[in-house]
């Protein structure tokens, strides 16, 4: 008799701790992928700052298309979001923002993995000088990437001018070769 009332009280016990070890929090949708594979999903944008006027600049970004990820939406096409932040400071300590845009936008899907985004974007700065902090995000993936510029639209500055290639885009490169071709 006595075995019988440990076997039900060991049942019980069994189940009980069954359940309560089923039982957990909420469930996260996080993605966490990114602490084991860091650079395969990290954004790489470069930017490059014209200041074309006083109030007109343009900025110009470079991405490379094997760091986006395309989904396939309700037509059956690969597609992507991106979003874009750029908020102006005066300087690194301000945590004042003097300017600020934001930008969605959509890359076209190519097989090719070599295919580099390149996109412009106008922006209307209010301060001479100051520091350009990006945040771009890839919604497909939830992926952001943030980026900082110092940025300076006096006369003399080197965001006056700069030298673009035949597509009318900026060089990136540091030194430039006889097989540059120039506009």
């Amino acid at each position: 008799m006595k075995s019988a009332v440990i076997k039900q009280l060991m049942f019980i016990v069994l189940c009980a701790a069954f359940f309560a070890a089923c039982r957990s929090g909420k469930l996260s949708n996080k993605n966490v992928a990114d602490k084991y594979y860091t650079t395969r999903l990290q954004l790489n944008p470069q930017y490059v700052v014209e200041h074309r006027s006083a109030d007109s600049t343009v900025l110009y970004l470079r991405l490379p298309l094997k760091d986006i990820l395309f989904k396939k939406d309700e037509n059956n096409a690969f597609a992507s979001r991106l979003y874009l932040i750029v908020n102006s400071f005066p300087d690194f300590t301000t945590k004042t923002i003097v300017d600020s845009a934001s930008f969605i936008f959509s890359p076209e899907h190519r097989q090719d993995s070599t295919v580099v985004l390149y996109k412009n974007f106008l922006l209307k700065l209010k301060s001479q000088k100051g520091v350009l902090h990006f945040a771009l995000r890839d919604l497909n993936r939830n992926v952001l990437k943030e980026d900082f510029l110092l940025f300076d639209k006096t006369a003399q500055s080197p965001q006056t001018f700069f030298v673009t290639d035949n597509t009318g885009y900026p060089f990136r490169d540091t030194y430039y070769t006889c097989y540059h071709v120039f506009l």
